[in-house]
């Protein structure tokens, strides 16, 4: 009797096993499924708004963290954040801006509903503000610096 209980239970271990497995491995190789798909999410949002920015591109360096995922902005330096604050037992996705130095420009909050920043207090904000820029900045030190070529001009005789 206590044959086919050891039998039972490794047989549930073994699927146990093989389900998170299967799960982990369908995680790892939908990643860039999942960050274009968050990508293209966020644009739709900006442009329900009339917002004329766009999100273009996954940076090489640090794409996800522990509070969200970081883009480019088309055609320009500034990168933007997308992460989501809890409000009232739901989580509200967010943008943040962020400037090439690592300070954040703005917050934008991408659900219709909670469009209105007023709706969170000033300390929750700053609070996410703060914890952007501090996680920005591992990744600014890793970037390489880069110098603006300077033109000569050459003068005709």
């Amino acid at each position: 009797m206590s044959d086919s209980k050891t039998k039972d239970i490794t047989f549930l271990a073994v699927w146990i096993a093989l389900i998170v497995l299967l799960g982990g491995t369908l995680w790892l190789f939908t990643q860039n499924l999942r960050y274009s798909r968050l990508l293209r999410s966020v644009n739709n949002a900006l442009e329900s708004v009339g917002d004329t920015r766009r999100l273009e591109h996954i940076p090489s360096l640090s794409k996800h963290n522990s509070l969200g995922f970081w883009y480019y902005e088309e055609s320009s330096e500034d990168r933007a954040f997308v992460f989501s604050i809890m409000d009232d037992g739901i989580l509200q996705p967010c943008l943040a801006w962020v400037s090439p130095e690592g300070s954040v420009i703005e917050i934008f909050f991408l659900q219709r509903n909670t469009r209105d920043a007023t709706r969170f207090s000033q300390s929750i904000i700053n609070t996410y503000e703060q914890r952007i820029e501090q996680s920005v900045l591992p990744t600014l030190k890793q970037m390489p610096v880069t110098e603006p070529l300077e033109v000569e001009n050459e003068e005709e005789p």
